[in-house]
């Protein structure tokens, strides 16, 4: 878990949570204009929450990664080919 505390972690995670609250600020400025009557503002009242989800759902996938390391990969070379390792269906061949 050392490696989420180093200073470039840090960093992202201040990014983080500058991005998201910026985010969900503008989401409410859009819910403010869209209940004056504009109805555009509505779709952005609404977008603007899905961009700090998104954000955020990237972040705790990167920590992951770091801490963790990758999924490993379901192919393998076999021959110069790509082939899908596991169960194969073989009914529909």
């Amino acid at each position: 878990m050392c490696r989420l505390t180093s200073p470039g972690w840090l960093l992202k995670h201040a990014i983080v949570l500058v991005l998201v609250a910026g985010f969900l600020i503008l989401g409410w400025w859009q819910f403010g204009r869209a209940r004056q009557g504009n109805a555009l503002s509505l779709g952005y009242t609404f977008e603007w929450p899905f961009f700090a989800a998104f954000v955020i759902f990237m972040w705790v996938r990167e920590m992951r990664i770091a801490r963790y390391g990758p999924r490993p990969d379901r192919r393998r070379s076999i021959g110069g080919r790509d082939e899908v390792t596991g169960p194969t269906d073989t009914a529909a061949a």
